[in-house]
């Protein structure tokens, strides 16, 4: 029986918490969408989610697990309701790291470095499934948002004036969560995040930017779903690898990937693997992906890969 073991239910816990940065969670609100990542990203991501789900939301079963025990300025940490989540999603608690990586925390010969880091390794997750890249309707499931303000390094107080839209990013997240009904706690210290005291934000909180530099911000912010071009066509050409049936109906990237295809498939292979690992959260990229691995039954490019050999090797 190894230290603090348990057993766990395959559902989603009836609270739990999700550890996302507050300029991320501004698309949550403003979409009225929670956006999963893809868990074909990697083979470990696809390992944990067993069954054909494609898609993921990582949460921990308290406010103190590893994932997000030093959280930075601007984090947030939303807390969602396990139980109606459960009635039209399948979650499960699983574990990444695994006994390897924990056992030092309690190991008497390690050192403290060595126990600090393996604190990480205690994440308590549960993951949330879908076959889809994103889950709608937000606020049905939203119960708090937890907001860490950025504060000087010097005096502790909190400090907007480092980066130009922590103000407007916070107010615009404070306006969002009102319209949605959603309580929203603002905190200047760690420990009151990880606790989810409101009585700093009671005693303090009051407009943090004008509407003004809210609309600065939102007509000059970056695009947090922007992907790249080169990124969007090499998953064009490779529809058109699984769509055409002659080299003369490809364009000239779908025949410099059918190239690449033959001559150097494990780069062909890393290639598409790594467009997905680097946009994971971002449906734009992942959902027509997704939809080729269900259409073709694989969960991986290598998967795919032998499927248009035998298509293409005539």
């Amino acid at each position: 029986m190894k230290l603090f073991e348990f057993d766990l239910t395959e559902a989603i816990t009836d609270i739990i918490f999700h550890y996302v940065s507050g300029y991320r969670l501004v698309n949550w609100l403003e979409k009225n969408e929670i956006i999963l990542a893809a868990d074909f990203s990697s083979g470990r991501e696809s390992e944990l989610s067993g069954k054909q789900k494609y898609f993921f939301l990582s949460t921990t079963r308290s406010r103190l697990g590893g994932y997000h025990r030093n959280p930075a300025r601007m984090s947030a940490l939303v807390t969602l309701d396990g139980r109606k989540l459960n009635q039209k999603y399948s979650g499960k608690p699983v574990d990444y790291w695994g006994w390897e990586f924990r056992k030092t925390a309690v190991d008497p010969k390690a050192s403290a470095q060595e126990k600090d880091s393996s604190k990480g390794a205690w994440e308590q997750e549960d993951r949330i499934f879908s076959t889809k890249p994103t889950i709608p309707n937000a606020k049905d499931y939203i119960l708090k948002i937890d907001l860490l303000l950025p504060t000087n390094r010097k005096t502790g107080e909190v400090d907007f004036t480092e980066y130009q839209y922590d103000a407007p990013v916070t107010q615009h997240l404070i306006n969002l969560s009102k319209n949605a009904n959603i309580p929203l706690v603002l905190h200047n210290n760690k420990k009151s995040w990880f606790t989810g005291s409101d009585k700093w934000h009671k005693a303090n909180v009051s407009d943090i930017a004008t509407s003004a530099a809210v609309d600065d911000y939102k007509q000059n912010r970056y695009d947090d779903n922007h992907v790249s071009q080169y990124d969007l066509r090499d998953i064009d050409a490779l529809q058109e690898l699984l769509t055409k049936n002659t080299e003369a109906e490809l364009s000239d990237n779908g025949k410099d990937l059918l190239d690449k295809m033959f001559r150097y498939p494990d780069s062909w292979v890393s290639t598409l693997s790594n467009i997905v690992h680097n946009n994971k959260n971002k449906p734009t990229i992942t959902g027509p992906i997704s939809k080729i691995f269900q259409k073709y039954n694989v969960k991986s490019f290598k998967e795919l890969l032998k499927i248009l050999y035998s298509k293409w090797d005539t």
